[in-house]
């Protein structure tokens, strides 16, 4: 008996499926990827950013994470990431980056605050980012514009 116990316990122990299942389940992972977004810098990937934070505040387990992939660089135009969201932490791990329209004619206009919003975070609590990504407002691009038409990040 002793013996099944000490083989259980080492198979339990060194059980890479059993890990995993239970890190993913306390922990839910929502790769914006996996909801379309195609990280080329072209394509715009707004819609997939704003339906997977859709599902990732409404996550009620663990602490839901957002992984933004590395080697992506993923164009949004306008998008706001709003609450009140289900769980008490939300981790976005921004290991790729995310890059503004490059032009005035290539930028969506949006209602809010005359459009200049590019990334707006609101009512959510616990929120935490963190990687090695890049957030890229393209300055270079819009120098020439007055600062009232210039894209921000709140």
């Amino acid at each position: 008996m002793k013996g099944l116990f000490a083989v259980l316990l080492m198979f339990l122990v060194a059980s890479p499926c059993l890990s995993i299942r239970i890190i993913s389940d306390a922990n839910p992972n929502f790769n914006v990827v996996d909801y379309g977004a195609r990280g080329d810098g072209q394509s715009d990937d707004s819609a997939a950013f704003v339906k997977v934070w859709e599902d990732v505040c409404r996550a009620t387990e663990g602490t839901p994470t957002l992984p933004i992939p590395q080697g992506k660089r993923f164009l949004l135009q306008p998008v706001e990431f709003k609450g009140a969201c289900n769980s008490t932490s939300i981790i976005v791990e921004l290991q790729g980056d995310l890059v503004v329209p490059n032009s005035m004619e290539a930028w969506k206009w949006a209602d809010n605050d005359k459009g200049k919003r590019w990334i707006r975070f609101s009512r959510i609590n616990g929120l935490f980012v963190n990687g090695g990504g890049q957030i890229d407002g393209q300055g270079a691009a819009w120098w020439n514009y007055s600062n009232s038409q210039r894209p921000v990040v709140c």
